[in-house]
């Protein structure tokens, strides 16, 4: 028997090498036997950990570590194509979403008393809109956006532009959003019901529906 560290011959029954100190348990044995490619030197097989080794010894047997495949040209296209699709999918559908919000289009009209009687519609969800009865009309223009919840269309003014020089009017018609707050449904013939649901003067108008029938 021979010693795994320096090759020396090691005496029969020794523990250690008396050249380089290494264990007698790794050896290599002149008998060396091959089967099926595999070959087995002493008590070590070639392609495996050693039967009685240590662990801060296995770093002395062969075990081949294997790094990972490279991505072939084929899997990274495929990849990346994936990934572009994955991202125009989330678009479409965040549009798709956006677009249902705000499918108003056109004008829309109503000849009774209400705090507005025509109002337009744009798909990028904004309104124009103004009050021609006789005992509300300033002859503003009132602006805001509006949204789909459900069933129902709410509509939130933000501006208005006066025609008049009183400051006082002007700020009334500015603040127009404050005072009311509209929804409206959609009706089977294609008109719009208008109600009052929110602001300072919901409860004078609590009770009013106004029916608004499109115009162009």
């Amino acid at each position: 028997m021979f010693c795994r560290g320096c090759g020396k011959e090691l005496l029969k029954g020794s523990r250690f090498c008396v050249n380089c100190g290494q264990e007698a348990d790794f050896f290599v044995d002149e008998n060396t036997t091959k089967d099926n490619n595999t070959s087995k030197v002493g008590n070590v097989v070639e392609t495996g950990i050693p039967e009685r080794a240590p662990k801060q010894m296995r770093r002395m047997v062969g075990v081949q570590s294997y790094a990972p495949k490279p991505l072939s040209k084929g899997m990274i296209i495929g990849i990346v194509a994936g990934g572009v699709a994955t991202v125009v999918i989330t678009i479409v559908v965040i549009a798709v979403v956006i677009a249902g919000r705000h499918d108003l289009e056109g004008t829309y009209s109503y000849g009774g008393r209400f705090p507005i009687t025509t109002i337009t519609f744009s798909k990028d969800g904004t309104f124009t809109a103004r009050c021609d009865y006789s005992e509300y009309s300033t002859g503003a223009i009132y602006y805001g956006e509006y949204y789909k919840d459900g069933d129902t269309y709410e509509i939130r003014f933000t501006d208005a532009k006066s025609n008049t020089n009183n400051t006082v009017v002007d700020f009334s018609n500015r603040s127009y959003g404050l005072s009311f707050e509209l929804s409206a449904s959609k009706n089977p013939d294609g008109s719009l019901l208008f109600w009052v649901s929110g602001g300072t003067s919901y409860w004078a108008w609590m009770f009013y529906e106004a029916t608004f029938y499109k115009t162009r």
